[in-house]
């Protein structure tokens, strides 16, 4: 019986850890199967050699067979809105680079403050003239004419250097942006004359030296016109050994493709302001049947007239600059040039329309002050 009872617990111990080794092999074969079954449907974490947690995946919508494939709806909206970061990036250094342009140095700093100057009071004198009043109505003192036609004057002097005269693609820009300080300082001078001031001129009219001023003016405007329609637009340029035409590009980025386009525009802008009080003044002078004298009695018997050719100047002024500064802008690609065909209606309609609005102006107040004897005496002191 004892060695029964010492042999029992010995067989026991020994089946017992055979049968463990057993079970531990068959759930080792479980565990790994389950595991390769986990790992192609489940996440799972192994807790302990005999814990297994298995977590189910992510909820994934599958759209049924029957909807409609994606809209790239989403996908352009992206493309747009990153296409607009690009642009408002773009246009942030181009205005960055046009005004560190402007600040290089202390005398580009100076034509910088006198051009905005130049600008601030020229829109302050249109909005007058044209917006809130009309041009008889806005009284035009000497000091106004000084100080307005001075700052006109300046801010084209001290563009001058900017200009680089060595380079044959400036040329026409060159042309146009040059003689506006001397248009501008004549546009002031001839207010201060009987065209302006009556019999209280601080001018003569018929000074010969006044005279020649003018009629340079207005050779240098038709000088202006020739240049622009020889020296842009693009053009073909073919060879006489007959090798092909090509074009020519070689010209400013501020001009369009056609020269015609470009005297339209310049044209409309200011020459013709300028060319029309130039030459009325020449035929005053050279007139027989009307002498300055004469001439000088009419506007003082209407005070409206002397109003309006003053305001008339220096509004011309103010144009010639704005054009230079918007032909700067667009040179420093933060106005760009319109390359639709539309946008190009648009642009070439602006500057007519500016004109048909401003000639409606001036011939309305022309006409209509002292209920139409002004324009009649005019007309009759010039043609009689």
């Amino acid at each position: 019986m004892v060695a029964v009872g010492g042999v029992l617990p010995v067989l026991f111990i020994f089946s017992s850890s055979s049968n463990n080794r057993g079970m531990d092999n068959n759930f080792g074969r479980r565990a790994a199967c389950k595991r390769k079954l986990v790992k192609t449907s489940y996440r799972y974490d192994v807790r302990s050699d005999i814990d297994l947690l298995l977590i189910p995946p992510k909820t994934v919508l599958v759209a049924p067979s029957s909807a409609p494939l994606p809209s790239l709806t989403t996908y352009d909206e992206i493309i747009s809105s990153s296409s607009q970061r690009t642009r408002t990036t773009k246009s942030y250094r181009k205005i960055r680079k046009f005004f560190k342009a402007g600040t290089l140095d202390i005398p580009r700093i100076c034509h910088s403050i006198v051009g905005l100057s130049s600008i601030l009071v020229g829109l302050h004198h249109m909005s007058k003239v044209l917006l809130l009043s009309s041009f008889t109505n806005v009284e035009c003192k000497v000091s106004a004419i000084v100080c307005t036609g001075g700052i006109h004057t300046l801010a084209g002097l001290l563009g001058i250097r900017r200009l680089n005269f060595k380079s044959n693609k400036e040329a026409a820009r060159n042309a146009m942006f040059w003689p506006a300080p001397i248009q501008s300082l004549w546009l002031a001078s001839v207010s201060l004359t009987e065209w302006g001031q009556g019999s209280g001129a601080f001018i003569s009219m018929k000074n010969p030296l006044f005279t020649a001023f003018t009629t340079s003016n207005v050779l240098l405007t038709v000088w202006q016109l020739s240049e622009i329609l020889r020296k842009t637009g693009v053009r073909d340029s073919g060879s006489g050994s007959g090798s092909g035409s090509g074009s020519n590009k070689k010209q400013d980025s501020i001009w369009f493709q056609k020269s015609a386009h470009n005297a339209i525009l310049v044209e409309f802008s200011y020459l013709l302001w300028m060319q029309l009080q130039m030459g009325t003044v020449l035929y005053i002078i050279a007139c027989r049947s009307c002498s300055v004298g004469e001439f000088s009695i009419f506007m003082d018997a209407f005070p409206n007239m002397q109003s309006l050719l003053s305001n008339l100047a220096l509004n011309t002024a103010f144009f010639n600059n704005l054009a230079v500064f918007v032909a700067t802008l667009v040179r420093y690609n933060v106005l760009s040039k319109p390359k639709k065909k539309y946008d190009n209606v648009i642009v070439f309609s602006l500057p007519l329309l500016s004109s048909i609005f401003i000639v409606w102006k001036v011939l309305s107040c022309f006409f209509l002050s002292y209920d139409g004897t002004m324009s009649a005496s005019f007309f009759s002191l010039l043609f009689r």
